[in-house]
């Protein structure tokens, strides 16, 4: 490994941010890859791949050999993963059933020892996976790391804290076992090709007008151009992002169009050559779009998602034509039956709960009827896909299997495991002599009607999520953890790797003519690469990921949003475009908050820092910008932060129930507030900054004088901790939001409670504010709904719907006129109040 581990941690406790993000950029592919086998989905992978870091981060200062950092490091990932699936008492294979205490009071060697006599783990190679089925624990470890981590034996010694000398005499005995397999173990050590660039490519969004046809898209509103207000709920006036996306993407048969899934609808694409640019959206699903297909004559894109139903659109108009409904649990997988007569979908459960059964569904397409389910199954539906004769429908799984169906009668065909993990797709050669299998390590080319093994592509970087066979049926396209590649399938030899995405890619597709691959990334992210010249065509743009936080600026001209993925955004109100984007946090942002004097943002992540950028707006394009300071070293996460109104302060409120204080001009701390019992929510200074409030999930509100730093009072009275406060304008008065179902207002001067605000009994609440003029508050609900209510007399005036996330954050312009909601679902809407 090219950084030196120790140098790297040296210069991280001595307060050098640029060190952490190089140990973080240096061990990220291993640590995601690690909990992603361990957990069996991408995207919980990647948080806990966040939550790792911070762990590593909060507590590096009682690493006492930084020589054993890597070994170390393994130990927090599997105790993170542990506590995941602890959490939602699942059962996996990828974790033995060892007590974290076990784990966490032995070395990692010591901890292999005592794991020898227990089951096997998944391998990236076919040779690997032969291999670890005969050997035991100590050995088999080894060569996962040796061929999934690429590793090398020097870096395995120092990850296991074993010396090199034992692991070379571990991977030689294991080869001697199988002395068979060596030439495959020669051609997969040949062939090895570590890749962990992160390259970011260029954006080529152009709005505009048109379809397939040449006519303008048939738009709700007059400007078919200004995608921002494309399909907006009622009272909403824009719509700032795309959503968040969902990974799903598909060519139209023609190749013109292109649909991408997001937590808002379906995206429409024009694609041909020197035309792209948005078309449509389709709304009317209440929740994500998981998955999507075009039907064979390209009239129709059926979608299914969380809310359990699969819609039917027509693609020239985006009408919605047909609904099924009968799925307990999430859609997971959709296709068309190649007459387009039969639709197949599959659902799960990423928590894997017992009691759901995953099953496949058939539907008529013309009547909308259910033909028949399918079950066998036991864990989620990952891929559905039809033979080209449409007399297969193949079907994988998390169960590790893949089941062939007869869809005509419903009978089973056969089951194919060859204990490959997680099968994360599957898929047909255009001639259907040839199945496509990928799993967490490899992808496996069986010969269709004998289910013997032809090929095994294994030389991926990475985890693969995705395949999709070329239109000849020649190539292969995989998607993994940072690259797309091309594979010859008479060989199995790479041709092209096309690199751009900075996240994993869990969508591939081929137009229709083979001249072009699109890929969506979970860097949200679609990218269209040029298959003859292997070079990246053009990027769309403009999806983000769960939206956490919200803020206007004083000057109502800007929006400022953070996201769970660790960037945030700067919006101008009047053209509703992104002007910037701040990346430098590792971690998702919890709170943003603009200086009164407009020229400073600061912004707070669960990467355990604070940091402060340039405000300044006065950019023709989007860029990137880097914070100027950061406030770092806060004894946990930060959950909440709030700026002084004088600019020279900012507080932070913590996991551990503290409230720092720090200069916002040394970025020094300041002074620490004790007396929280639980994790702070919020944190909130009054108008004039003599006093903070702080919000915890101890039940209590505190508030404290900032002068004195004494705690005023404290109150009581939730049953669930506040998630947010707000102060009235003129300071008076305290309104608290919480998942207790209850909005309160409080009278600040006598420290107790004024009124519950008359909620709906059902609704959970994340957000509140005062309006400027402070005669209403506004709330926002994990349940998706915007409601006002009058201060005065606590009753409701009105209910804004749209959002197919929760609402996490409302804010109001500063002339009271406009408001703002971000949701989970991605998006920032904007609401007209006159």
């Amino acid at each position: 490994m090219k950084n030196n581990d120790v140098e790297l941690i040296h210069r991280i406790l001595a307060g050098d941010d640029a060190a952490f993000e190089n140990l973080v950029n240096k061990y990220r592919k291993q640590v995601h890859s690690l909990a992603w086998r361990k957990i069996g989905d991408f995207h919980i992978a990647e948080e806990i791949t966040q939550d790792t870091f911070l762990k590593v981060y909060q507590n590096l200062s009682t690493l006492k050999n930084p020589n054993q950092f890597s070994g170390w490091l393994y130990v927090i990932t599997a105790n993170q993963c542990y506590a995941w699936l602890r959490k939602r008492r699942i059962e996996t294979e990828s974790l033995e059933d060892t007590g974290i205490d076990v784990i966490e009071g032995a070395a990692y060697s010591k901890y292999i020892a005592a794991e020898q006599a227990k089951g096997s783990i998944e391998t990236q190679r076919e040779v690997v996976k032969k291999l670890l089925s005969k050997l035991k624990e100590s050995d088999r470890t080894v060569i996962t790391l040796y061929y999934f981590g690429e590793m090398t034996c020097e870096e395995i010694s120092r990850f296991l804290g074993v010396s090199t000398s034992a692991i070379k005499s571990r991977l030689s005995r294991a080869r001697r076992r199988l002395k068979k397999e060596e030439p495959m173990i020669r051609e997969a050590l040949n062939n090895a090709k570590p890749d962990v660039r992160n390259l970011v490519g260029e954006n080529s969004d152009t709005p505009g007008r048109g379809n397939n046809t040449g006519q303008a898209s048939n738009q709700v509103l007059s400007d078919p151009g200004d995608y921002t207000r494309w399909r907006l709920p009622e009272g909403a006036k824009a719509r700032l992002g795309k959503g968040e996306m969902t990974g799903n993407i598909a060519f139209s048969p023609d190749g013109t169009r292109l649909a991408v899934g997001s937590a808002i609808g379906i995206w429409i694409y024009d694609v041909r050559l020197g035309e792209e640019k948005e078309l449509d959206l389709f709304t009317g699903d209440t929740e994500v779009v998981n998955v999507l297909a075009f039907s064979p004559d390209g009239t129709i894109i059926a979608s299914g998602g969380s809310d359990k139903t699969v819609r039917l659109w027509d693609v020239d108009t985006g009408k919605q034509v047909g609904t099924f409904m009968g799925h307990t649990w999430t859609i997971t997988a959709i296709a068309f039956s190649p007459d387009g007569s039969t639709l197949a979908t599959g659902n799960g459960s990423i928590e894997e709960i017992e009691k759901i059964v995953p099953e496949v569904r058939l539907w008529n397409v013309q009547t909308g009827e259910h033909i028949t389910t399918l079950t066998g199954h036991t864990k989620r539906i990952t891929c559905v896909a039809f033979s080209p004769d449409g007399s297969t429908l193949a079907s994988s799984s998390n169960d590790q299997t893949v089941q062939l169906w007869d869809p005509q009668t419903g009978e089973h065909k056969s089951t194919l495991n060859e204990n490959w993990g997680r099968v994360s797709s599957v898929t047909y050669s255009p001639d259907g002599k040839v199945l496509a299998i990928a799993y967490p390590d490899a992808v496996q080319l069986l010969d269709e009607q004998t289910g013997t093994h032809k090929i095994t592509i294994k030389e991926h970087n990475g985890d693969v999520f995705t395949v999709a066979f070329s239109p000849d049926g020649a190539t292969l396209a995989t998607g993994a953890y940072d690259t797309v590649r091309l594979w010859d399938i008479q060989t199995g030899d790479p041709i092209t790797t096309f690199e751009g995405h900075s996240r994993g890619v869990p969508s591939i597709a081929f137009s229709p003519d083979g001249s072009t691959l699109a890929s969506a990334g979970s860097d949200n992210t679609v990218r269209l690469w040029d298959i003859q010249t292997g070079k990246h065509r053009t990027t769309f743009k403009g999806y983000a990921g769960s939206l956490t936080s919200l803020a206007y600026s004083p000057n109502g001209k800007t929006i400022l949003s953070g996201n769970r993925n660790g960037v945030g955004s700067l919006w101008d109100v009047q053209t509703k475009q992104k002007i910037a984007t701040l990346k430098g946090h590792t971690n998702y942002i919890t709170a943003v908050v603009y200086a009164s004097d407009e020229n400073t943002i600061a912004t707070a992540g669960r990467d355990g820092t604070v940091r402060l950028w340039d405000a300044g707006n006065d950019v023709s394009q989007e860029h990137t910008r880097k914070p100027e300071t950061s406030i770092v070293k806060h004894p946990d996460a930060f959950r909440s932060m709030a700026y002084a109104p004088d600019g020279n302060t900012i507080a932070t409120g913590g996991r551990d129930g503290t409230v720092c204080f720090w200069d916002a001009q040394t970025g020094q701390q300041i002074a620490t507030l004790r007396g929280h019992t639980a994790a702070l929510n919020c944190v909130a200074f009054s108008p004039d900054g003599a006093t903070l409030a702080s919000a915890s999930n101890d039940k209590t509100i505190r508030l404290w004088d900032v002068q004195t730093r004494q705690i005023i009072t404290t109150l009581e009275g939730h049953t669930q901790g506040p998630n947010s406060i707000a102060f009235s304008p003129d300071g008076t008065t305290l309104a608290s939001a919480s998942d207790d179902k209850s909005v309160r207002l409080w009278d600040v001067r006598e420290g107790e409670q004024k009124t519950i605000i008359k909620t709906p009994p059902q609704l959970r609440y994340i957000s509140v504010v005062f309006s400027p003029n402070g005669d209403k508050v506004l709330t926002g609900s994990r349940d998706k709904p915007v409601q006002f209510w009058d201060t005065n007399t606590g009753e409701h005036i009105a209910t804004l719907t749209g959002h197919t996330g929760g609402v996490n954050n409302v804010v109001f312009s500063p002339d009271g006129n406009t408001i703002a909601s971000g949701s989970h679902d991605g998006t920032i809407l904007l609401w007209e109040l006159r």
